[in-house]
């Protein structure tokens, strides 16, 4: 990174975000430039279309290098889909007795990672989740104090290695390079919840436009996180279906008029639809029928409310499944676009009853009003990642943890955290 600058790419499934920021020598992030286009050739965060998500990236990049007067060489990237895993395991060192520093912290992260070595996956995230010093559990920092044994929890968010080198493949077309890849339900956490959220338990629920992403927090920890391959785009596309018009007229319906909960008024509410262009009528077929139809409002909300409610259901179901009711914590946030459905907080509260809240990302300085949306909540939180990265590399300490497990530089550091 060079002047100081950090960058950003958000890829997503309905648009692409690039921030640029500056960070100055007391931490302070101020956001320079932002570029967001509309995403082409990416499906549930996965590359579908090289070319087409070429397009888009930079497109999106340019737009940001321009109001920031800056090129850049390298981004921070998100992965998302379903194709993360969360992961739990146990790693253990012993430190003979010595002040715990972080050089131990950090090779207990590396012995973790080196039990869990799989060639099917790459590892993303690697985080301790809790510490214990001999017979002492519930440790949050153990860092000065003093054992004969150092034992932890690690949560390991992995991924497709065959997602990553594709996303490094078009990158490369766009004359980028990676800084480093952030899951994007870490991110969005990042740039949502509050530290008491987070300490106490909470549930990020991000309905983007391809998946919808869970991220579960627990004391202060990134404790597991997954995704369901439904989202923005399928509800648009019931829609669609529902009501026989273009996907384009689909979603914009759905911006203006889209809610979860009918009132007694709704059924009086007309929204004028054009009809579906249908290329297979005669010109006599075409004159007789109508440019426009009309439906209530009711009848849009019959056809989004049992989308919205299947996928908070299935993640609802997944999560009591898989990790026990008492995993959610005691609340849940809304976040991504879809989030901003009318109706959505009232819905959630009766499938999850729980506390529910809205989730829109933190300011940060230069942010844009039309980019403070829920909608943009990933895009803000790897900035802050970024930040929080940057700050720490200035200080002259090697982030073991950011290096690959794979390749000589890998083996040449966990030969350092084993042997040091």
């Amino acid at each position: 990174m060079k002047n100081n600058v950090i960058a950003v790419l958000d890829l997503g499934s309905t648009k692409i975000v690039c921030l640029i920021a500056y960070v100055d020598s007391s931490g302070k992030v101020t956001i320079t430039g932002i570029g967001h286009q509309i995403s082409r050739g990416i499906k549930a965060g996965i590359i579908i279309d090289v070319q087409k998500a070429e397009s888009s990236i930079v497109a999106a990049v340019s737009a940001a290098e321009k109001m920031a007067g800056e090129t850049i060489e390298k981004v921070y990237v998100n992965i998302s889909g379903t194709t993360l895993c969360s992961h739990s395991i146990s790693a253990e060192t012993t430190i003979s007795g010595h002040e715990i520093t972080a050089r131990d912290i950090s090779q207990i992260i590396a012995v973790g990672k080196k039990q869990f070595d799989r060639e099917d996956t790459e590892i993303l995230d690697c985080i301790p989740t809790n510490y214990k010093i001999d017979d002492t559990s519930g440790i949050i920092d153990p860092r000065g104090m003093f054992g004969e044994k150092l034992s932890t929890e690690l949560h390991i968010v992995t991924c497709s290695p065959t997602a990553i080198k594709n996303i490094v493949n078009c990158l490369a077309r766009c004359h980028l390079n990676v800084q480093e890849f952030i899951s994007s339900p870490y991110a969005s956490g990042l740039a949502c919840l509050t530290e008491d959220e987070k300490n106490l338990g909470v549930t990020l629920v991000d309905i983007g436009g391809g998946c919808t992403s869970i991220s579960v927090f627990s004391g202060g920890n990134f404790a597991y996180t997954n995704s369901i391959a439904l989202g923005g785009n399928h509800i648009t596309r019931d829609i669609a279906l529902g009501i026989s018009t273009s996907t384009a007229h689909a979603e914009r319906i759905k911006t203006l008029y889209g809610s979860t909960i009918s009132t007694s008024a709704d059924k009086h509410e007309m929204i004028e639809i054009p009809f579906l262009e249908n290329e297979g009528m005669d010109a006599v077929q075409e004159e007789e029928m109508p440019e426009m139809t009309q439906i209530s409002k009711v009848q849009l909300t019959e056809i989004i409310k049992p989308r919205i409610e299947e996928i908070l259901e299935i993640i609802k179901n997944h999560l009591e499944s898989n990790k026990g009711e008492g995993v959610m914590g005691s609340r849940v946030v809304l976040t991504g676009g879809s989030s901003q459905l009318s109706g959505i907080k009232e819905l959630a509260n009766h499938v999850y009853r729980k506390q529910i809240r809205l989730g829109r990302p933190e300011y940060i300085e230069g942010l844009a009003e039309s980019t403070r949306g829920p909608a943009f909540s990933t895009a803000v939180g790897m900035l802050k990642y970024a930040a929080q990265k940057y700050n720490f590399s200035q200080g002259n300490v090697i982030n073991f943890d950011s290096i690959s497990k794979k390749g000589q530089i890998g083996k040449v550091v966990r030969w350092l955290q084993e042997n040091f």
